[in-house]
């Protein structure tokens, strides 16, 4: 599954520059991109033992973690973004830290 991870990661960096560029600073980078692919093989083989096609579960998950653009949308929200759930990814230079409910 990381070729999604590779895809996810990809697109952080040419739409979402500032958030990857934070998570490369802080080090959390590769981090995010573990937890994603955790998250990934979790829900694709969740949604495939439910009838879900491989490939339309796979789609399914690009769209979840594929976020807006900074031009679309500036600030991702903290249901956007469910790794910040774990507080080391809480970091100032990755999110807007007054939009957490």
């Amino acid at each position: 599954m990381r070729y999604l991870v590779d895809k996810i990661l990809k697109h952080w960096k040419d739409h979402r520059p500032k958030m990857y560029q934070a998570f490369t600073a802080t080090g959390l980078l590769e981090e995010a991109g573990d937890w994603v692919n955790e998250r990934a093989e979790e829900e694709i083989l969740w949604l495939a033992e439910r009838g879900t096609d491989w490939w339309e579960a796979e789609k399914i998950i690009l769209e979840k973690f594929m976020f807006p653009s900074e031009e679309e949308q500036a600030t991702l929200t903290y249901d956007q973004m469910p790794f910040l759930q774990i507080e080391r990814f809480r970091h100032p230079l990755c999110f807007d830290p007054y939009r957490l409910p």
